[in-house]
């Protein structure tokens, strides 16, 4: 194994664990409302558990560039990208965010650089028509791996499309 990928096995728990935490970011406790562009929150890592952060603005304040608030176009895509994904998986949007977010730095490792918006609503097709809700995050691992070991875009979409339809045919 080389040494790049053991060094990403051992994050990937890491990295989980931190996108999981039931803490308050510093200077958080108390707060009411949602946060806003601008805010300090909009610069976390990650959304964690309370976190009253627009999970839609977080991800589109952190694709957008530094000094640029995101536009109300790309927070409404985003915003609608996670109601379906909520619809479909059993993670909540802040969870799902934070997925994404997890997903796009690790491609971007592989110097495979994809748009949050992208990586939801791509992830989120792939599972049209199964019944009942499925894990994001699974979903995620599964798409990376595939990704990770050269598989094109389109070509890890459609494996991972098509491997949703037979599960779908073989529970029917």
């Amino acid at each position: 194994m080389k040494r790049r990928d053991l060094a990403l096995l051992l994050l990937i728990p890491a990295v989980c664990l931190g996108g999981c935490s039931n803490g308050q970011p510093e200077g958080r406790s108390g707060e009411s409302g949602a946060v806003t562009y601008g805010h300090p929150a909009t610069n976390l890592n990650w959304l964690r558990t309370g976190d009253r952060t627009d999970p839609a603005l977080w991800l589109a304040g952190k694709e957008a560039h530094a000094s640029t608030p995101p536009s109300p176009e790309a927070i409404a895509r985003i915003r609608n990208a996670l109601a379906n994904a909520n619809d479909r998986f059993l993670e909540a949007p802040r969870m799902i965010a934070n997925r994404t977010a997890q997903l796009s730095d690790m491609l971007a490792l592989d110097r495979q650089e994809e748009s949050y918006i992208d990586l939801i609503e791509s992830l989120t097709k792939i599972v049209e028509g199964s019944k009942g809700k499925q894990e994001y995050g699974d979903l995620c691992q599964h798409y990376y791996n595939l990704r990770h070991n050269g598989t094109d875009k389109a070509a890890a979409l459609a494996a991972l499309t098509e491997k949703n339809r037979a599960l779908i045919r073989n529970h029917n």
